[in-house]
């Protein structure tokens, strides 16, 4: 086999495992999206938007881990990989609007946060920690 013929073969195979994260599409943002890799994605976007004072990233790996990465349910009505329901939505939104965070999330994460799907990763994750950090922290 020439060098030319397995460039072709390697390139064939890269193509094949070509997925839309590859593209530039952002599955944090992407309705349904599951998996280890929108979990991590999704966990990094809101530690690097300086959002929260305390770190609980690992918290929600292990509440992502419980969920098979959004591929399976253990809350009733629970939605997305962190199983956050309608209710857990509209408390985060309103403790948001009673903390003046709503223009933070705007400007951090470029989210209408108020007018956002619940079904979207980063707003699933981002309705746990401002439920975890309104519990143990108090809002930042």
């Amino acid at each position: 086999m020439t060098s030319v013929m397995i460039s072709a073969v390697v390139l064939l195979l890269s193509l094949t495992h070509f997925n839309s994260a590859k593209l530039g599409t952002d599955l944090t943002l992407v309705k349904k999206s599951t998996g280890c890799d929108v979990t991590k994605a999704t966990l990094d976007k809101l530690q690097s938007s300086g959002l929260f004072k305390k770190d609980d990233h690992f918290l929600m790996e292990r509440v992502s881990f419980m969920s098979k990465f959004g591929n399976s349910s253990f809350v009733k009505d629970g939605a997305g990989i962190w199983q956050m329901t309608q209710k857990h939505f509209s408390q985060a939104v309103q403790l948001a609007k009673d903390s003046n965070l709503l223009g933070v999330i705007k400007s951090k994460l470029c989210l209408d946060f108020e007018n956002e799907s619940l079904e979207k990763p980063l707003v699933n994750a981002l309705v746990a920690l401002l439920l975890i950090e309104a519990m143990l922290y108090f809002l930042p």
